[in-house]
């Protein structure tokens, strides 16, 4: 669910959706300015403490988080109560999240990785497609694709 502003009320919204995305036909609709939308209001803080609700109410046994960076990571661990069980995140050979790794591990925190071995919306896909205003992947492969990884998976 997307954050929002609690004001007395659970802090989620019902569908967990930006307002727009129906109207622009994608889940991740972009502004005028081609920026990607987002609810400029919300407060991951009010959220975490309306799921920590929802535990000692027994509605849930553990709550966890989701694409957060060690700077959100530490803000959600400062709070009083129960702490995230998870924290799931994209990661792969590109993108190895060492600092992030780290971090969970000290504080004893499952780290799960999303799209481990790449995804297929992928923004360097769009560039193999024609699109020159995004760039190639890292190294000029795609992760299924680097050598390393090949012949790991020989193995």
């Amino acid at each position: 669910p997307q954050a929002c502003p609690a004001q007395g009320r659970l802090a989620v919204r019902e569908n967990g959706a930006f307002p727009a995305p129906a109207k622009q036909g994608t889940m991740f609709p972009l502004s005028d300015s081609g920026h990607y939308c987002s609810d400029d209001s919300a407060r991951f803080a009010e959220t975490w403490r309306a799921m920590q609700l929802l535990v000692d109410k027994g509605l849930a046994r553990s709550i966890g988080l989701s694409n957060f960076n060690a700077a959100q990571l530490l803000e959600v661990l400062a709070i009083p109560g129960t702490k995230p069980s998870i924290l799931q995140n994209e990661c792969h050979p590109y993108l190895q999240q060492a600092r992030l790794l780290h971090l969970c591990r000290e504080n004893n925190v499952v780290f799960q990785a999303y799209s481990p071995l790449g995804s297929a919306d992928r923004p360097w896909r769009r560039f193999a497609a024609g699109d020159p205003a995004r760039p190639p992947p890292p190294g000029g492969l795609e992760v299924l694709s680097n050598p390393v990884v090949v012949e790991l998976a020989r193995r």
